[in-house]
């Protein structure tokens, strides 16, 4: 099964779908399409990596906090990202997200940003798995 991404119709936001064989691939997904919304990620190297932990009671609210994590980090290192590694595990009722992304500091001589996400939203989020795939739907405030 291959892996992706697809923006889909939204009047005034970014509405995203992403699909891959795994939910840890689907959520590696979701950070490389994020970031193909604010910048040509081909244009980021993989010059430093950052690690994060993420607990959350269910996967929507996994979804909403990493991508919150992603745009805090962002905002407070003032870096892109281009390459995304997750471990979702369930452990004592919760969702646990272990993750490690690799990119570098914003150099505007080198990077020509798109488009500002301000923040996730729960809007028309959706988390649908099967045998096959899982596809996650969310959208991002712009």
């Amino acid at each position: 099964m291959s892996k992706g991404y697809r923006e889909l119709p939204h009047t005034a936001d970014v509405y995203l779908e992403v699909y891959a064989p795994t939910l840890n691939e689907a959520f590696e997904q979701a950070g490389v399409a994020l970031f193909e919304v604010m910048t040509d990620i081909s244009r980021v190297d993989t010059r430093l990596s950052m690690s994060f932990k993420i607990e959350a009671e269910d996967l929507y609210s996994l979804l909403f906090e990493y991508i919150r994590e992603l745009l805090f980090l962002v905002d407070t290192e003032e870096c892109l990202f281009r390459d995304f590694r997750v471990e979702i595990k369930s452990e004592n009722e919760k969702y646990i997200l272990n993750a490690t992304i690799a990119g570098e500091k914003i150099d505007f001589n080198k990077h020509r940003l798109k488009t500002e996400i301000k923040a996730p939203t729960y809007a028309q989020m959706e988390i649908i798995t099967s045998e096959k795939e899982v596809i996650l739907r969310f959208v991002v405030d712009i």
